[in-house]
């Protein structure tokens, strides 16, 4: 936990307020996607810096793409289309 707090607190600085938010464990943060990756930090990289890829997440906004295990970017990026699907129904439906 110290190193991923560690990780957050450089990459974003205060802004990792927005992404830990009130969570008080690894638990909060929802799923792993992959080499410490959560789904707490692909949310905040989509809405905030308008990450669209998994790509973008892991090359240009966390610099991690050499640092996940294989599997991450294919998780991330699947993660990331269901996301922008449920909230392209949730629009529609309005």
């Amino acid at each position: 936990f110290h190193a991923l707090a560690w990780r957050y607190a450089r990459n974003y600085g205060t802004r990792m307020e927005q992404i830990v938010g009130t969570a008080k464990s690894l638990d909060d943060l929802g799923e792993d996607l992959g080499g410490g990756v959560y789904e707490a930090e692909a949310a905040y990289l989509a809405d905030k810096e308008w990450a669209r890829d998994a790509a973008d997440i892991l090359w240009r906004r966390s610099k991690l793409g050499l640092q996940v295990p294989d599997g991450t970017a294919d998780r991330l990026q699947g993660w990331l289309d269901a996301r922008q699907t449920h909230n392209a129904d949730r629009l529609t439906r309005r």
